[in-house]
C-alpha cells in the first residue's frame, strides 16, 4: 500500500530536493507539490493525504497557521531550514 503525500515548500530549490527524495521511496506517492500553504488548502479539500512534507516560515501562511487551518490533520514532517527549528542530536 502507498502513502499518498504533497509536499509544500516555498523555495524552489529545496522543493525539487523534496520530490527527489519522495521519489526514491517506493511506497512514497507524490499526489502534488506546492510553492505556498494557501493553494494546498485547496487541493486537500477534494484529495486527502496521509503525510505532509511541510515548511514551517513560509510567506503567505507559516506552516503552523496551516495545520492549525486543517480540519482532518494527517501526519506531518516538518522541513526546515532554520536552526532553531532543526531537530539536535
Amino acid at each position: 500500500m502507498k502513502i499518498n503525500c504533497i509536499a509544500i515548500e516555498d523555495e524552489p530549490l529545496a522543493l525539487k530536493k523534496i520530490e527527489e527524495f519522495i521519489g526514491q521511496i517506493d511506497y512514497l506517492n507524490l499526489l502534488g507539490s506546492f510553492d505556498n500553504a494557501v493553494d494546498a488548502i485547496g487541493f486537500l479539500k477534494t484529495n486527502p493525504v496521509d503525510l505532509i512534507f511541510l515548511d514551517i516560515r513560509m510567506k503567505k501562511l507559516s506552516g503552523i497557521q496551516f495545520l492549525e487551518s486543517l480540519q482532518i490533520k494527517p501526519k506531518v514532517i516538518i522541513t526546515s531550514a532554520y536552526d532553531e527549528f532543526a531537530l539536535k542530536g
